[in-house]
């Protein structure tokens, strides 16, 4: 009885290592996972940083349009305005195309591993049907 009683306390133990592993397994692979999603976002949106620094460059370009069409001077007014309307059709350009990269929240990362949890606490040994020996009729 004791050594039964020790083997299956063994068994049973290796039994929740064997879960913890597994559960430690999958862990990385899901950490694997998000890992790579945030980093692959972070360069998405940091490509967008740089094309928003750029668009902001274009507002002061805007700026500096409005106050050319208050110069006076036509030769001067019209070699400035032919070089800031190439300038102005790429500004345009840029802001029309313009949409965020990358979804920047993680909620599709949401994990519900309630199912697991009452699987693991509904945890019970294995019934099986014990007869009881007649040791008169079933000499061992």
């Amino acid at each position: 009885m004791e050594l039964n009683s020790a083997l299956a306390r063994e068994q049973l133990s290796q039994s929740v290592r064997e879960l913890g592993a597994s559960l430690a397994e999958r862990q990385g692979a899901l950490t694997l996972a998000l890992e790579g999603a945030r980093l692959r976002r972070g360069e998405a949106l940091s490509a967008q940083v740089s094309e928003r620094r750029g668009l902001q460059e274009h507002g002061g370009l805007m700026a500096y349009t409005q106050e050319l069409l208050k110069e006076t001077d036509q030769p001067c007014f019209v070699q400035a305005a032919r070089i800031t309307h190439n300038r102005l059709v790429k500004a345009i350009e840029n802001l029309q195309c313009f949409s965020l990269s990358a979804d920047p929240s993680f909620r599709h990362f949401h994990m519900d591993a309630s199912r697991e949890l009452r699987l693991i606490s509904s945890m019970e040994y294995i019934r099986g049907v014990w007869k009881r020996l007649d040791l008169k009729t079933h000499p061992i």
